[in-house]
């Protein structure tokens, strides 16, 4: 990431996620926005929207499944910095996964 490892907080993978994002916005010639909080500034408006608000409460369940085959729907994704995420949350899958770092990827073998 080029980045000083004094640098790094303690959410290195969230962070790491923000610096990309921030970096491939910038290479498109958007504006990044900027907020002293961890929401962002919306003018006064995020203080109307309650959606802001819904990560926040722990009852509320949204599930939509609806499984079938739909001639008429076209979806297109764009998974450009997937293999950046897969990278970033690698150690995570392996933790949940149960895998040893003796029998991972993310260990070189020394050569005597």
């Amino acid at each position: 990431a080029q980045l000083p490892i004094g640098n790094m907080p303690a959410d290195t993978v969230l962070f790491g996620a923000d610096l990309f994002y921030a970096r491939h916005l910038l290479k498109s010639n958007f504006i990044l926005w900027w907020s002293p909080s961890s929401r962002p500034d919306l003018g006064g408006r995020e203080a109307d929207d309650s959606r802001l608000l819904a990560e926040f409460e722990d009852n509320i369940s949204v599930v939509q499944n609806r499984s079938g085959f739909y001639g008429t729907v076209c979806v297109e994704l764009s998974i450009e910095s997937l293999a950046v995420s897969a990278l970033l949350q690698a150690g995570k899958v392996q933790e949940m996964e149960g895998a040893s770092s003796a029998i991972t990827f993310d260990v070189i073998p020394q050569a005597s």
